[in-house]
């Protein structure tokens, strides 16, 4: 299963928006992290209408399209957006849980600049054990 189009920012108040990062997630306010969570969770929930996943253990794989060529840490924009994901998921039902019985692997890959339309894709797929 793939979900396209996951956004990388979401908007903070009428004004301002905020990057899905865990600098971000951990200087803001509790209730703003609770708003953007819901955010991507009905994102997740829209996406998903109508998609099946394969049965568990699962792998997920995002690949993370940046607006800029800035110097980025994956895994800094890659836990925040995994937990919010993740958790919209289970809620919309994709996934009975997001626990490691169900996820086994989650892998975070650079997908170069997309300036128009920084993003995340996310392919979901049953996890293949190495060896």
């Amino acid at each position: 299963m793939k979900i396209t189009g996951i956004p990388l920012r979401a908007p903070k108040n009428k004004h301002q928006g905020i990057s899905l990062n865990l600098n971000c997630f951990r200087n803001s306010h509790y209730q703003v992290n609770n708003k953007i969570k819901k955010y991507i969770e009905e994102i997740v929930a829209v996406k998903c209408k109508g998609k099946t996943t394969p049965d568990p253990p699962l792998k997920l794989t995002y690949r993370i399209f940046r607006k800029s060529r800035r110097k980025a840490d994956l895994a800094n924009i890659g836990s925040v957006l995994d937990k919010f994901v993740s958790d919209g998921l289970v809620l919309c039902g994709v996934i009975p849980d997001d626990n490691t019985n169900i996820i086994k692997c989650v892998v975070f890959e650079d997908g170069g600049v997309d300036k128009a339309n920084p993003r995340a894709d996310l392919l979901i797929e049953k996890y293949q054990p190495a060896g």
